[in-house]
């Protein structure tokens, strides 16, 4: 969808009961929160059609975590006329219901969230120039908004920063008004605000989980996560695909039954063979292997040695 006039989506007031979205009450959860899931378009998709899906809602609470969704994350998941799929809605309303917080986020507010742990402008914009400078692909829709508007471009690129307290809402204004059906802007965004939060000072190892079925978004929030590591120098940032995510609650004693595997596995899948990145027992190193859901779901409840990376 065009998201140039896009704030919230029309039917909101069905939302909204369900969510955080105050700015201070999103900063205080997400500085406060022990782990934070962020989800992808393609991962809320396939998660909202699940029959059953109380299993992942105790591994979150196991893991004593929230939930996030950014305002371009719903952005893509209306519909042509701007609104949410009442799935969707139900699924929010579930994880309420099942004692999680969800919160909901506009991409610019992600300053607010460092400036309330920096007091200087310049410091804070510092931080959000490298998050695109490690993050943006030349391909990518952030690339071609800087490419047409070299005045903002050139105040990100600054190596000195910039003192412009509005730098950050403008450049995300920009971009959501250039935005084009199909497009990955969501997680393009999605990327940079996760580089952003990693100089939360005090953050916990892997306290960023990004929750996501696509394969292209994975290398782009696995390319964040070097990024932090060696220009930050922390590891809080991971990227959870539904196959792995079962796998973790198979591990923690949350998921146990084959058929719940499948049905968690099944939903939003159309393909009968299953792709993992795993290894298993007495392998060396891990291999991209393919296999059905069946075969996936009885390997990794009935079979000990078993690790799925992605």
């Amino acid at each position: 969808m065009q998201a140039s006039s896009f704030d919230m989506p029309d039917n909101w007031s069905e939302l909204a009961p369900y969510v955080i979205a105050g700015k201070e009450d999103v900063v205080r959860h997400i500085i406060g929160a022990e782990k934070c899931f962020f989800y992808d378009t393609c991962a809320f998709w396939n998660h909202a059609g699940i029959t059953d899906p109380t299993p992942i809602f105790d591994y979150i609470k196991y893991q004593k975590g929230i939930v996030v969704l950014t305002k371009m994350i719903l952005a893509e998941l209306c519909s042509g006329n701007q609104k949410l799929w009442e799935e969707h809605i139900q699924y929010v309303q579930k994880m309420k219901q099942h004692g999680i917080s969800v919160l909901v986020i506009a991409e610019e507010d992600v300053f607010t969230v460092l400036g309330s742990c920096y007091s200087g402008t310049m410091q804070v914009n510092q931080m959000f120039s490298n998050a695109i400078k490690y993050t943006k692909s030349k391909t990518g829709s952030v690339e071609d908004v800087l490419l047409k508007n070299k005045t903002l471009k050139k105040e990100i690129m600054s190596s000195s920063g910039s003192k412009d307290s509005s730098l950050a809402e403008r450049f995300f204004e920009e971009v959501k008004r250039n935005k084009l059906p199909g497009d990955n802007l969501g997680d393009e965004l999605l990327a940079i605000c996760l580089h952003m939060l990693a100089n939360i000072p005090g953050c916990e190892v892997y306290k960023y989980i990004v929750l996501t079925d696509d394969y292209v978004a994975m290398k782009l929030f696995g390319k964040v996560k070097e990024n932090v590591q060696k220009h930050i120098g922390r590891r809080c940032i991971s990227g959870v695909t539904t196959a792995k995510l079962c796998w973790l609650m198979v591990n923690s004693g949350i998921l146990l039954d084959v058929n719940g595997v499948i049905d968690i596995i099944s939903s939003g899948h159309r393909e009968k063979q299953l792709r993992v990145y795993s290894s298993e027992q007495y392998e060396l190193a891990p291999s991209e292997k393919t296999m059905t859901i069946e075969e996936f779901s009885e390997k990794i409840v009935n079979e000990s040695g078993v690790k799925i990376y992605l």
